[in-house]
């Protein structure tokens, strides 16, 4: 008998248990959730740990870059619409001479991202590539005997692998691109114009990512659709 290797290619996947929401950045007609699922008290729950601010700028510039690529899609199907634009005004609490910064740090992110995660795509490929079908290889126990027999004598499949070194080191230089070009929209912005900002970013993120209720047999969608917006 195998057993199942857990997948691993969560380092360059939003760290912990989020999901996207179909929640969207631009809000004017309803959108259908699932039926929420009953939850237990709230006596059984902890307070949820501050959201790392790496999670929640990746949240916001990668909205940004589907709705402008929605707004791309519209504009060649010879629609008009402004779910960027509506997102920046709405949601961040934008001002027009902002929108260009915001543009620019934002794809400049993306476009620094996107070698890493093809690199940490071939890593993760060649790790699970050494356990077909994602099963651990089963091992005979140690015959030693005794009620202090250790847990690694008692063991019938192989220990599970750490992660590569290699992908941790990506993830650690994905979180500092995010986090530079954070600091590069406070530069532009400036102090009292950034804390704002950074507030909305907070609490754009927390509509946008929604702890996965692994108790739900629905899950929410992945990828966020945008809604029209009024005189879009």
């Amino acid at each position: 008998m195998k057993f199942l290797l857990p997948i691993v290619a969560c380092s360059f996947a939003i760290i912990g248990l989020f999901v996207v929401s179909s929640d969207t950045a631009t809000e004017a007609s309803a959108v259908t959730e699932p039926t929420p699922t009953p939850t237990p008290s709230e006596r059984w729950y902890a307070e949820a740990p501050a959201m790392p601010e790496e999670l929640k700028y990746l949240a916001l510039f990668e909205e940004i870059q589907m709705l402008k690529s929605k707004d791309q899609e519209n504009q060649q199907a010879g629609e008009t619409s402004y779910f960027k634009k509506s997102f920046y005004d709405d949601r961040l609490k934008l001002n027009s001479s902002q929108y260009a910064t915001m543009d620019t740090v934002a794809a400049d992110c993306m476009a620094q991202l996107q070698p890493l995660e093809q690199q940490a795509r071939q890593i993760i490929e060649q790790y699970r590539a050494a356990y077909p079908n994602g099963k651990l290889k089963k091992v005979q126990p140690s015959q030693s005997q005794g009620a202090f027999q250790s847990v690694d004598a008692k063991r019938t499949i192989e220990p599970l692998p750490p992660v590569p070194n290699a992908l941790i080191q990506l993830n650690t230089q994905r979180n500092q691109i995010i986090l530079s070009s954070k600091e590069q929209l406070r530069q532009a912005f400036g102090t009292s114009a950034f804390a704002a900002f950074d507030n909305a970013v907070q609490e754009n993120a927390r509509k946008v990512l929604r702890p996965l209720n692994m108790g739900s047999n629905q899950l929410p969608r992945l990828t966020p659709t945008p809604t029209p917006t009024p005189g879009s």
